[in-house]
């Protein structure tokens, strides 16, 4: 007669079952917090503006998704129209990643990997960078602005946004650090430059870490309004139109749901990029810098 042995489970002791779920309760109530905000905009833009100012908390009788549509030629501001907005939302978030990004990674490089005079002083001014609130350098970024021709200029305006020592410096800095130099010295022998070796050898090495701070930045600067408003007057983005939206829709009811289907809209790029992007960026991102 064979006698079988049941498993054991070990069972967490009762006060860590209890501590758990303390903090599952904890962050349950956090997560209902920022989702509650997104479902009650989402119900209220397919409202009529009448149906919102009666019941704002009740479901809408039809679902109007035309709102979505109207919101792209009926949200206007300083003459321009919410869809125009939401391209300069676009193209100036794409091509201020790109540009503080990939910038960021050339200067954190060479701090990586080269030694020159001053290049503690450097890392000291980009530490000490990070530190100054950023309303303590705005006048004078803003005169710089204007005297040098770049306020309210697309075409040289991306020139501000060559950071080089942002946070993403102090990130990418620890993950070159973290990479062999083998790999250059033997690129070395071969007759590759300096410059060959960064973009051949070290850069794709480091895509995941360099794709992983690219889609943060982009959700960061996405929402931005800051910039428009201030430098780039003439091309305002779909944030500073909503800014601007809300001031007049608390006035005028009936046009809050058009504000909430833009508000929509705007949130919906970064959305489906995080969503999208999730796993590579837990992957690459660790407490205090990148995963190598």
């Amino acid at each position: 007669m064979i006698i079988k042995r049941k498993n054991k489970i070990n069972r967490p002791p009762v006060s860590e079952r209890i501590y758990l779920l303390v903090f599952f309760l904890i962050f349950l109530v956090f997560g209902a917090t920022l989702v509650y905000p997104l479902i009650w905009a989402l119900m209220n833009a397919g409202k009529t503006g009448i149906e919102y100012i009666e019941a704002p908390f009740a479901l809408p009788t039809s679902y109007l998704f035309q709102n979505f549509v109207k919101a792209f030629s009926n949200l206007i501001y300083n003459g321009v129209s919410f869809l125009e907005m939401y391209w300069n939302s676009i193209w100036m978030s794409t091509v201020q990643v790109v540009a503080s990004v990939m910038s960021s990674a050339l200067v954190a490089y060479v701090m990586s990997k080269y030694k020159f005079p001053g290049k503690k002083v450097l890392y000291a001014i980009a530490i000490f960078i990070q530190v100054v609130p950023i309303v303590g350098s705005g006048a004078a970024k803003y005169k710089f602005l204007a005297e040098t021709g770049l306020l309210d200029n697309p075409w040289l305006y991306w020139l501000s946004w060559l950071n080089g020592f942002d946070f993403n410096f102090l990130v990418l800095l620890g993950y070159f650090n973290s990479i062999s130099w083998g790999y250059a010295e033997s690129a070395f022998m071969d007759g590759a430059t300096d410059f060959q070796v960064f973009r051949r050898i070290m850069l794709p090495q480091a895509k995941g870490a360099v794709g992983a701070l690219m889609l943060t930045t982009f959700v960061s600067v996405w929402d931005d309004y800051s910039t428009s408003l201030l430098y780039m007057k003439s091309y305002p983005t779909a944030a500073l139109g909503i800014y601007a939206f809300r001031t007049e829709s608390l006035y005028l009811g009936n046009s809050m749901p058009l504000m909430f289907a833009a508000i929509i809209l705007t949130i919906v790029p970064a959305i489906v990029l995080y969503a999208c992007s999730q796993k590579m960026i837990l992957e690459n991102v660790s407490v205090g810098g990148l995963k190598g």
